[in-house]
């Protein structure tokens, strides 16, 4: 079984393998924890710095070594073709694997999201109250508003009366810990 891994110029292919499943195995454990990141260690040759995710990161790079390293091993030992050929077709398979895990760590990272909303966004927008918002402005109730289709809940406070719960109100400002001063909206803005 050594032998098949390690017998005579096999070796060159199964080193190259073996080292390209150990960085890529690394590289998707610490990403699978949380520690790495799925666009890191991308070398920037092009023009304007986006080489996002190419043939020459970090994943990029493992695949086609481990590509390479499979790919020519199997033919060098399974079709018992010579050394060069099996280096071609190593080369070959190598380009492939790697443009499919490139391909794959890019969709990836398509998925990524801040989760963040801009709560400056809430300005403007029309909102529901959540917990009761009394006239005094130094009292706090909640409001319901839906910003960039997520739903997001603030304190709030009113400058204008009070408001009871599931009252319609237009959120006017954000002050700077982030609550709401809301006030009355018209018979015509609650409708639509």
């Amino acid at each position: 079984m050594i032998d098949i891994f390690f017998g005579d110029n096999a070796i060159w292919f199964s080193a190259v393998a073996l080292a390209g499943t150990g960085i890529f195995a690394l590289r998707l454990l610490l990403m699978i924890v949380g520690i790495g990141d799925v666009d890191g260690g991308d070398v920037e040759l092009a023009a304007d710095g986006d080489t996002s995710l190419g043939l020459l990161s970090l994943n990029g790079m493992a695949g086609i070594m481990m590509g390479f390293g499979y790919g020519a091993l199997i033919s060098y030992r399974s079709f018992e073709w010579g050394f060069l050929p099996s280096i071609g077709v190593g080369v070959v398979s190598g380009i492939g694997v790697g443009s499919i895990i490139v391909m794959i760590f890019r969709s990836m990272s398509r998925l990524e999201s801040s989760g963040t909303v801009d709560a400056t966004g809430a300005v403007g927008n029309s909102a529901a109250v959540y917990t009761a918002i009394p006239e005094n402005p130094n009292e706090r109730g909640r409001v319901r508003v839906i910003i960039d289709g997520r739903m997001r809940y603030y304190p709030a406070r009113s400058e204008s009366g009070s408001y009871p719960r599931g009252a319609q109100v237009r959120i006017k400002a954000m002050d700077d810990d982030r609550t709401v001063v809301v006030e009355s909206m018209t018979a015509s803005e609650a409708n639509e």
